[in-house]
């Protein structure tokens, strides 16, 4: 951490986002306690972590259920399930491109 506090400028922390933030925050306070900026930088950086429920659904996305788990047929019935979706509107949008595509040339 820098400290700017005796050219005025206030507590300077290790990013530019918060060192801005926190910047404004301290400037009328010269002299900052290390103990004080350090519970803001945690105060500032809460708003900056994911929450729970967002970090459980990343964890379930970069590690899906391995053969032999309970819960692999029903995420494979799902997933292929997703993949076919995928697969059938992928031709629905090229069929309607084929068909401008036709359509513009007047070649039909």
């Amino acid at each position: 951490m820098g400290c700017g506090a005796a050219r005025g400028q206030g507590r300077q922390l290790r990013t530019p986002a918060r060192r801005a933030v926190l910047t404004q925050l301290l400037a009328g306070f010269p002299v900052c306690p290390a103990q004080a900026v350090e519970e803001m930088y945690k105060i500032a950086s809460i708003n900056l972590s994911p929450n729970t429920i967002g970090q459980i659904g990343m964890s379930c996305l970069v590690n899906p259920p391995k053969k032999g788990d309970v819960s692999y047929a029903l995420w494979d019935k799902e997933r292929a399930a997703e993949l076919e979706s995928l697969r059938r509107r992928a031709h629905m949008v090229g069929c309607c491109r084929a068909v401008l595509r036709c359509a513009a040339s007047s070649a039909c």
